[in-house]
């Protein structure tokens, strides 16, 4: 994302087929599917509090995404299952597929109709932005990989 004076960040796409990374390829890293935390927010909010304008309209993107990817999972799913025959390190099997179903609430313990997992993935949302672990990490991450001088 770039906000309009310039800063960027990215969305990592590993995420949504669920590689997650782990410390010693053990302990899992990532806590969350969803990962929102305070300098995201910083930049969404445009240097202000939460629950800016900029904010609601960022929230009612993602859901409107989220609702056009569960419309679309026939077709989603159909290019997807033709690019594991790429052997791509990130989508080679089924499993792959299955994680996102269940990320999109489309199989698993609760698939569930469009209107209620549209409110689940709100409630992921909201619950990123308050997961210090998380938080924590990305602290570390920003310190091993910043900017040599």
């Amino acid at each position: 994302m770039l906000t309009s004076d310039g800063r960027l960040f990215h969305v990592d796409f590993g995420h949504i087929l669920g590689d997650y990374v782990k410390f010693g390829n053990i302990f899992p890293r990532e806590t969350t599917s969803i990962v929102l935390v305070e300098p995201f927010l910083y930049v969404i909010n445009n240097r202000k509090q939460n629950d800016t304008p900029d904010y609601r309209e960022f929230i009612q993107i993602c859901l409107l995404t989220f609702r056009l990817l569960r419309e679309n999972a026939t077709s989603l799913f159909g290019l997807l299952y033709l690019i594991i025959y790429a052997r791509l390190p990130l989508l080679n099997s089924i499993s792959n597929l299955n994680y996102l179903r269940q990320s999109l609430f489309l199989i698993g313990e609760k698939p569930c109709e469009t209107k209620h997992a549209i409110q689940a993935y709100k409630r992921k949302i909201e619950s990123a932005q308050n997961d210090t672990r998380r938080f924590l990490d990305w602290i570390a991450h920003a310190f091993l990989h910043k900017p040599q001088r």
